[in-house]
């Protein structure tokens, strides 16, 4: 779930795995995904409540990895949510807050399924195979 930790936590306790929310270990296959030179290290590898969200990004990879501001356990990937691959994340699924909706339709690798009570949901098309 984008910008939202709280919700993403509610799907993690009925059974869904969530690529954002709280955890006690940083996940190793995530990080290895979005960090290979491992540059980051020390932003992610803690106990973190890890945030996805939508912004400006400038550079190749249409994505950063924020560190810590000042809650120190925080740690936030600012997405381009127009070009960002969603398939690095190992999601199979994307449920954005409604104002996103516009920008997500126009990535290649999701496909629309619906929005309700102010959630837009997609499907990530494709596997995990990615560079």
């Amino acid at each position: 779930m984008l910008e939202a930790v709280v919700p993403a936590m509610f799907l993690l306790a009925s059974g869904f795995p969530v690529a954002n929310g709280v955890f006690y270990y940083p996940q190793s296959s995530l990080w290895e995904r979005l960090d290979k030179d491992h540059t980051k290290t020390n932003t992610y590898n803690r106990y973190q409540h890890l945030a996805f969200l939508g912004g400006v990004v400038e550079n190749m990879d249409n994505y950063r990895i924020e560190p810590p501001g000042p809650v120190l356990d925080q740690v936030r990937v600012v997405l381009d949510l127009e070009r960002f691959d969603f398939r690095k994340t190992g999601a199979r699924f994307i449920a954005a807050p409604q104002h996103e909706e516009s920008a997500l339709m126009k990535n290649a690798v999701l496909t629309f399924m619906k929005n309700e009570q102010g959630w837009s949901w997609f499907q990530i098309r494709g596997g995990l195979n990615v560079n």
